[in-house]
């Protein structure tokens, strides 16, 4: 019994030591992410083959055409509502490959249906969405397939 005693009293200064480095390491390796993890500065990037440390104004180009992407995106989509069983507007003009998107603002369920029959989309409950791209040129008339009274029409140029 008592050579155990003895040997746990001179492991045990080894261990704890050995328990106190791998305590340390992991504090250590979490502090640098942590760090990266609360930086409230956006951090923005210079572009490859900069050799200047992202100090160069061309990050900040980047960060400008990346908002101009963004609008063009939004560009490239038109919405239309559905309030008070009317579309509106009740004509818009597009460029071809623009993105139509309906918006149901109304209490009933509406259902977007091309009058010549090249698409319809599936009912629009209410606050949801629905979407249409038109490509080719020309001019698209439809109306509500539930209340065939609403009607509205996309001229794409």
């Amino acid at each position: 019994m008592r050579s155990s005693h003895r040997f746990f009293t001179r492991l045990a200064p080894i261990v704890l030591f050995g328990l106190s480095l791998f305590l340390l390491a992991g504090c250590a390796g979490n502090s640098g992410s942590a760090a990266d993890q609360t930086t409230t500065e956006p951090s923005v990037e210079a572009p490859s083959g900069g050799s200047d440390g992202g100090t160069s104004d061309a990050g900040i180009d980047d960060v400008a055409q990346d908002a101009n992407d963004a609008q063009a995106a939004d560009d490239d989509r038109v919405s239309v509502d559905i309030a008070d069983f009317l579309f509106s507007p009740a004509e818009i003009r597009i460029k071809a490959g623009t993105i139509v998107v309906w918006t149901n603002k109304d209490g009933a369920p509406h259902q977007v249906h091309a009058d010549d029959d090249a698409y319809q989309l599936s009912v629009i409950s209410q606050g949801a969405q629905s979407e249409q791209v038109f490509s080719a040129p020309g001019t698209y008339t439809y109306h509500c397939h539930l209340h065939p009274n609403m009607k509205a029409t996309v001229i794409v140029e």
